[in-house]
């Protein structure tokens, strides 16, 4: 059956479509601009002969008009996943209420959802040739709402704009339940912030000039900042001029007061503060490390040979080869790879040979895993490597890594760029009670963790860090 018929098929009315939502179900209403509109009109016909329906969304950019029907919330709630300005109102009607979430975990909110949405109803943009309706500008976790939903009902919309994006970005019409064609209406924007300020005629009336420029004041963040690597980085592409102002700049300052500031920080806070550099300070995990300490090249280092992986599949993987002489290790190179970032996922066995790769001629005393990955150490051990799997307490493990780092245990080739890199963003979770890290900028992080706390063990922590827990 070609994609053509599938659709005549499945075509159906509006006032049709949303007869199989009944009282009690969770209905999934879209995102954003993706919220029905024809689907709407013909819900808020039916839903006064229904209660306890329980829609679900998030960022609206109209009034619905299930919101408009008499004593909404008799009939419905309103449950959103991001509130704008229209939900706010609504909450005061007693009928829309607000999920508080961690947006980047919504689709896996879904995907391990114990109430998943019975009906999910939403714009799309036409049907491709490959039978696929992109979700337009409204991606985000729809591909996880259509896993759970038991019913799919797509509106096509033909001004709704293709966007691609390489993963989750639309669903196919075979996982489709029914279709209906709605009345093409424009696709929402949301409205100016009011009239120009004088500010903003003023500036306008600047730039208008023929030799105007732009001036940002900046006070330095993390190295992953935009601003940094989108400017800073580029400032011949961007035809910029960057002036780098320390405290020697400051002609308020003397030369004494100069000197009890420097006295007053060591490590990244002296590069933080004094030398007014790109990178975290505050809750850093590793304030210990030093790149003039542990970064350095050996040409043939001596020692067993192991190497540490953290597993992931959208996620980062990365994994580092270790020579460890009973003493020092030091990590001579490292394999990273983001299926997030190149959008293609690479299996097991790809992973394998990059492994292999990495290990070269050395012989591998032993591979160092994340525990967590089964099937990977399946496939290490089905090629003859030893593996072993890491040990993974948290907290321990930074205190062992923390101390192997002061003890200047732990040494780095400057080809273990990713790793090098995470050192200066890996942070505490400052809103949380008890010591967490942030799940970011963390997987060579982890696999550096995974050989400090089982190959080095309680020989990286003779004695505590301060300033590393």
């Amino acid at each position: 059956m070609n994609f053509q018929t599938m659709y005549n098929e499945k075509l159906t009315s509006a006032e049709d479509a949303v007869k199989v939502v009944n009282s009690g179900d969770w209905v999934d209403y879209g995102w954003c601009t993706g919220t029905p509109v024809a689907l709407d009109a013909a819900m808020a016909k039916r839903l006064p002969e229904l209660t306890d329906v329980n829609f679900r969304g998030g960022i609206l950019m109209h009034v619905p008009e299930i919101f408009k029907i008499d004593s909404p919330a008799q009939h419905m709630t309103w449950n959103s996943w991001h509130m704008g300005g229209i939900e706010r109102k609504a909450i005061a009607q007693n009928f829309s209420f607000y999920n508080p979430i961690r947006y980047s975990e919504l689709p896996r909110y879904y995907r391990d959802s114990a109430t998943p949405s019975l009906v999910a109803m939403f714009q799309v943009a036409p049907m491709d040739k490959h039978g696929y309706f992109n979700f337009g500008p409204n991606a985000s976790h729809m591909a996880a709402v259509c896993e759970r939903a038991e019913i799919i009902i797509v509106e096509v919309n033909e001004n709704m704009p293709r966007c691609l994006g390489g993963f989750e970005e639309g669903i196919h019409i075979s996982k489709v339940d029914m279709i209906v064609e709605g009345n093409n209406p424009a696709i929402d924007e949301l409205g100016g912030g009011g009239a120009a300020t004088e500010v903003d005629q003023a500036v306008a009336r600047t730039l208008s000039e023929p030799e105007a420029r732009y001036w940002f004041n900046c006070n330095p963040e993390s190295a992953e900042h935009w601003f940094y690597k989108e400017w800073i980085c580029n400032t011949r592409q961007k035809k910029a001029l960057h002036l780098h102002f320390t405290m020697q700049d400051n002609p308020i300052l003397s030369p004494e007061q100069i000197a009890d500031a420097e006295r007053l920080y060591t490590g990244v806070f002296y590069n933080r503060y004094i030398k007014g550099l790109w990178c975290v300070a505050e809750g850093l995990i590793y304030p210990q490390f030093d790149r003039e300490k542990h970064i350095e090249q050996r040409n043939n280092p001596q020692g067993e040979w192991y190497i540490s992986v953290d597993y992931g599949t959208l996620n980062a993987f990365s994994a580092g080869l270790w020579c460890y002489d009973g003493t020092t290790a030091y990590r001579a190179a490292e394999y990273y790879y983001s299926g997030r970032e190149t959008r293609k996922q690479l299996t097991n066995a790809q992973y394998l040979q990059r492994i292999q790769q990495l290990a070269g001629s050395h012989k591998i005393a032993g591979v160092i895993s994340a525990p967590s990955a089964a099937s990977f150490i399946a496939e290490l051990r089905n090629a003859d490597f030893t593996v072993r799997k890491g040990k993974n307490a948290v907290v321990d493990g930074i205190r062992r890594v923390s101390s192997a780092l002061q003890a200047e245990k732990l040494r780095f080739s400057p080809d273990c760029k990713n790793c090098i890199r995470e050192f200066g963003l890996y942070r505490w979770d400052e809103s949380c009670s008890e010591d967490r890290p942030i799940k970011e900028n963390d997987h060579a992080m982890d696999d550096v963790r995974y050989f400090v706390n089982t190959i080095m063990g309680e020989e990286a922590s003779i004695s505590r860090v301060i300033g590393g827990i």
